[in-house]
């Protein structure tokens, strides 16, 4: 990568990994109060401050921004421990693009001691079958995220 500095890719990566996950989060909350939802948005802004460093962050104030971060994320993770209370006994699975591809046979999904679960899927992962089923080199791959998508 000519022009990208290996701080630049790193940020990159940073926040292609943190959408990744504020994707899963807020298909898991989509129905929940808008108060519930504010939290999750205004955490959400916090953490896109800190990666995209929107603001001018000097070396004595990093710390501060880094700690406004993790709190930010900790909110988060608290919203979902919210989600459903200990009484209640459903698993949810949300399989990432490989292990779909690995085993495109959804009814067929089982998971030991677990007699039923709930399947997730996140919007990047139906994006990245979408493109999978259109666009990769290997034909199997091509039909395996077909029928994935087919049994959605």
């Amino acid at each position: 990568m000519h022009g990208i500095s290996t701080r630049g890719r790193f940020q990159a990566k940073i926040l292609e990994e943190y959408r990744r996950f504020f994707a899963a989060v807020r298909t898991l909350l989509r129905e929940q109060t808008e108060g519930v939802l504010g939290k999750l948005e205004q955490a959400d802004s916090t953490i896109l401050e800190v990666i995209q460093q929107q603001t001018t962050v000097y070396t004595d104030d990093a710390d501060k921004y880094f700690k406004q971060a993790i709190a930010a994320l900790e909110s988060q993770v608290e919203l979902l421990e919210g989600l459903y209370g200990p009484s209640d006994a459903k698993l949810f699975v949300a399989p990432d693009t490989n292990a779909l591809i690995f085993n495109p046979d959804l009814e067929k999904w089982k998971l030991d001691g677990t007699p039923q679960f709930t399947m997730v899927l996140i919007p990047a992962v139906l994006s990245e079958l979408d493109s999978l089923k259109v666009n990769h080199r290997v034909e199997t791959v091509r039909e395996k995220a077909e029928k994935v998508i087919s049994r959605i």
